[in-house]
């Protein structure tokens, strides 16, 4: 048995009993506050129809402000809690425990693309998505759909770089969007990558096909409240960040601090574009339609790292966007980063969630526990500073050389 023979069977073995501890974890916990809000928009679906779910006054437990692709979701997790002797929230938990996987056997086939970064970064590094142990706290016990975007993310650049069709990366890339609207942030890496106008109107169109026939019927019955509500959703605001920085200095700062708030996501927007054009930025227009400097995969993880540096909201499960991207940085920034989100998210759900008690009669502990929470955050948000800075760096020495054999982030 070759080496890679040997990867392969250990890469099988670890995400079989990553998969085993993630199943337990759907099956005995209740998950977080997101399997209860799936289980109100399941409720309300099926008692008044799914275009119901966009015109529901808003509450913290009733704003839907997904894909309408989401509605047949919802029907089918419904439907599969009626013939199963199994809760919705183990049904809302169980696709991104499946994702996961699908996402590492991506990964693993871009190992063997020529083109693809991954080629070129040691795929032992793979492990490192297989036992992620806060991936396995998010897709185990969480209960959202940040895996599944992920995974239909990953397929779109597997798909690119085997030199697939554009439109079919753009159907690739629909379904992601038919998951989440964060998906957006990618587009205009995709379509710089793209470079030629035949290709990227075929990319836009399937995607937007795929959303628009993904979304049906409902789209077609109110389509502009539904997008109103998909693309006006802020998020938590005061949790993460910068956010957190400026809401701690409101007192001296307040206009500042509102104005992140309303307008930190569109500031987001425009710098991700912003670096989108400097990486894909050429002085000699003659070297079109030859590949880039910098691989679609260095381009995604700097995307995914500046939006988990700024944005002025956060989900706890946002930190498994970055998951499928560690193998590209060096082990000590990858170590940093899984040491400190699964210390984050273990604080979190133990102390915030109540999942564990075992620190019940520790009075120190049972007083005190925001406090613990907020220091492992600003940890884990420092350390994705430390990967960005990385990123940043290592784009920077692909452009000044001019080559397209560019290493991982390794400094």
């Amino acid at each position: 048995m070759n080496s890679r023979e040997r990867l392969k069977a250990i890469l099988i073995v670890v995400g079989a009993a990553a998969f085993a501890f993630k199943i337990y974890l759907a099956m005995t916990t209740a998950g977080m506050s997101d399997t209860l809000y799936w289980s109100e928009f399941a409720r309300e679906a099926h008692e008044h129809g799914g275009l119901a779910l966009y015109h529901k006054p808003y509450t913290r437990w009733t704003f839907f402000n997904h894909p309408p692709f989401m509605v047949h979701v919802i029907h089918f997790y419904t439907w599969l809690t009626s013939v199963t002797s199994l809760p919705l929230a183990f049904w809302v938990r169980l696709p991104s425990i499946l994702a996961d996987i699908g996402t590492l056997t991506v990964l693993w086939r871009l190992t063997f693309c020529k083109n693809s970064l991954f080629a070129r970064v040691s795929s032992w590094k793979l492990l490192f998505v297989a036992a992620l142990p806060f991936s396995i706290l998010i897709f185990g016990f969480h209960g959202n759909t940040d895996a599944v975007m992920m995974f239909f993310v990953m397929l779109s650049i597997y798909l690119l770089q085997s030199q697939k069709p554009a439109w079919v990366v753009g159907i690739a890339f629909g379904m992601a969007m038919n998951i989440k609207i964060v998906p957006l942030f990618f587009v205009p890496v995709f379509l710089l990558v793209l470079q030629t106008p035949r290709r990227q109107i075929e990319y836009s169109m399937s995607t937007i096909a795929t959303g628009v026939i993904g979304g049906m019927p409902y789209l077609a019955q109110d389509p502009q409240f539904i997008l109103s509500r998909v693309f006006g959703y802020g998020g938590q605001y005061n949790n993460w960040g910068l956010s957190r920085l400026l809401t701690l200095m409101s007192p001296e700062l307040p206009w500042l601090n509102a104005a992140f708030e309303g307008a930190g996501k569109y500031v987001l927007l425009l710098v991700v574009i912003a670096l989108s054009l400097w990486m894909n930025w050429r002085q000699n227009d003659s070297q079109r339609e030859v590949p880039n400097d910098v691989p679609i995969e260095t381009q995604c993880a700097v995307v995914v790292a500046v939006f988990l540096a700024l944005t002025p909201a956060f989900g706890y499960q946002y930190l498994t966007w970055i998951v499928p991207f560690l193998p590209l940085w060096n082990w000590r920034a990858s170590s940093l980063f899984t040491l400190c989100g699964t210390l984050y998210l273990l604080s979190v759900y133990t102390f915030r969630w109540r999942t564990w008690n075992w620190y019940a009669n520790t009075p120190w502990l049972a007083n005190n526990w925001k406090e613990h929470i907020v220091i492992f955050e600003t940890l884990t948000w420092c350390s994705v500073l430390v990967l960005f800075y990385l990123a940043l760096k290592q784009v920077a020495q692909q452009r000044s050389l001019s080559v397209s054999d560019g290493s991982s982030f390794q400094e």
